[in-house]
């Protein structure tokens, strides 16, 4: 039976040692980026956020939808025992991003000169030339990931990310201890760690594959790949294309598109409200548990043939991560120069918290809009992503009209007006393919006026005291228990929904 192999007892257990992984990880992962920061010159870091859009492109343009094979059927073929098929599916998928990986990183390196003239990278080759060696390591590091995360082995994903993140802040302390903080030693120390954490990773994927469960397989497991080749083809290249068109529109390429048009301090403020931004976005619980969410999601509708519970889990996280979302616009809005320069000793500050504004109000749509994407992943209906995205990559040709006239902050308010068409437009085509999803708009206003009233008393807070974060604390304080009283229900009804006890 399909509720066997994913049993409830493994969903809570991948759950407690996701949050303790990424409660560890975070940490060390904050700290290395403020070490970053903060040592690195105005230029070098400027590179550094062109850098990073990079590896986004090298990975989007090597993938050819084997991630989204792996997303999509590996839950399928563990919840049935298809071992056999398993093991061929993610060996073969595996092999082949590592070989376009390289081969494309190689494309890119022949290239090198014109790609570094273009973004704004003139004196910065060998930082490019490491970047992408980091850039195969930190894609074949998700792939791999994203495997544990569809059998919801959280243990092997959550270590082997710990690994990186941790050897990572210890390498930029080493660093910033030193003379001189050089871009080149950093994504050293960032290749090192992100090694190191696959290494760990490939090595429970050997033990999962070869050395798992002993219970027979059935009977057309041998020639399930063969049987379902075409329909794995299709879909991987469905979303291949999906990604391919969201490609220029998003951080990364507003971070290539900053080194080729915006002035380096302009660069770097926007750099640093990206990775800001990032961060954020990363640990939110729609992003965060998101390699839990999508394979419960997928198994649920499975073993339901219908989309309703797939609904209901989907908009709770929706609901949770507004809440947060909220906090993140209310603290910015109160205290967010102060805040930002104590983390970077002064560096970034006025500029970094106008683009910061814009970007929370940016992250309302996206964690929308993965909400419709595991919804048509489960539907299997990627097509529809296709033309939403290239709707929302269109949106890059406003933003760089607007970019000579009111700056930076010109792309990611063209996202956002992108992102809002695209993802209603999703929302229409689910509806007219039988799966309609649906706000829960009463919860929506009481998450705003537990945002309202939390800025409200932060303000008062900072004003009588002169501190600011004595507004911060009060601020956070009284959006914790506003939260606890206001959305304690909810919660509780997200954590039943993934365990099955609803």
């Amino acid at each position: 039976m399909p509720s066997q192999k994913l049993a409830m007892p493994q969903v809570r257990r991948s759950i407690v040692y996701f949050l303790f992984g990424k409660a560890f990880s975070s940490l060390a992962g904050f700290v290395a980026l403020m070490l970053l920061v903060r040592n690195l010159t105005v230029k070098e870091f400027a590179a550094y956020s062109v850098l990073i859009g990079s590896v986004d492109f090298l990975a989007a343009l090597s993938a050819i939808g084997l991630n989204h094979a792996i997303i999509r059927y590996v839950p399928e073929l563990y919840v049935h025992h298809y071992r056999i098929a398993l093991r061929s599916l993610v060996s073969y998928a595996l092999t082949l991003r590592a070989i376009l990986l390289v081969g494309v990183a190689f494309v890119l390196l022949w290239l090198d000169g014109i790609v570094t003239d273009f973004f704004g990278l003139s004196g910065s080759e060998s930082a490019f030339a490491a970047f992408l060696v980091l850039g195969c390591i930190r894609s074949m590091l998700m792939s791999v990931s994203q495997f544990f995360e569809s059998i919801l082995n959280q243990g092997i994903s959550q270590l082997g990310y710990s690994i990186s993140s941790v050897t990572r802040m210890f390498g930029m302390l080493y660093l910033a201890q030193g003379t001189a903080f050089m871009l080149i030693d950093a994504i050293h120390v960032e290749i090192v760690s992100d090694a190191l954490g696959l290494l760990f990773m490939l090595a429970g994927l050997v033990r999962e594959l070869y050395l798992g469960s002993a219970e027979p397989p059935p009977a057309d497991d041998a020639g399930w790949l063969t049987a379902n080749w075409r329909r794995i083809i299709g879909y991987s290249m469905a979303g291949y294309l999906q990604h391919l068109t969201i490609l220029f529109a998003g951080g990364n390429t507003n971070r290539m598109l900053g080194g080729h048009y915006a002035a380096t301090l302009d660069m770097a403020e926007f750099g640093f409200a990206q990775s800001l931004y990032e961060f954020v976005k990363r640990y939110l619980p729609s992003q965060l548990f998101i390699g839990i969410i999508r394979p419960v999601v997928l198994i649920r509708f499975i073993q339901t043939g219908n989309y309703s519970s797939s609904v209901k889990i989907l908009e709770n996280v929706f609901k949770i991560n507004a809440l947060f979302i909220g906090l993140a616009l209310a603290f910015v809005s109160v205290f967010g120069k102060e805040f930002l320069e104590f983390l970077t000793s002064g560096k970034y500050g006025a500029e970094s918290v106008r683009l910061l504004l814009v970007l929370t109000c940016v992250l309302f749509y996206e964690t929308m809009r993965q909400q419709l994407e595991v919804l048509v992943q489960v539907a299997e209906r990627y097509g529809y992503l296709i033309y939403a995205n290239l709707l929302l990559s269109l949106s890059v040709v406003p933003g760089i009209w607007m970019l000579p006239h009111v700056g930076m902050i010109a792309l990611p308010i063209a996202n956002l007006a992108g992102l809002v068409v695209s993802n209603y437009w999703v929302a229409w085509m689910l509806k007219k393919h039988g799966c309609q999803y649906v706000h829960e708009w009463a919860s929506l206003l009481l998450i705003a006026a537990v945002i309202l009233s939390s800025a409200l008393i932060g303000w008062w807070a900072g004003a009588v005291t002169g501190r600011w974060w004595l507004g911060g604390v009060a601020l956070s304080a009284s959006f914790v228990l506003l939260t606890f009283v206001v959305m304690g229900r909810d919660i509780k009804r997200l954590y039943s929904f993934l365990t099955g006890n609803d």
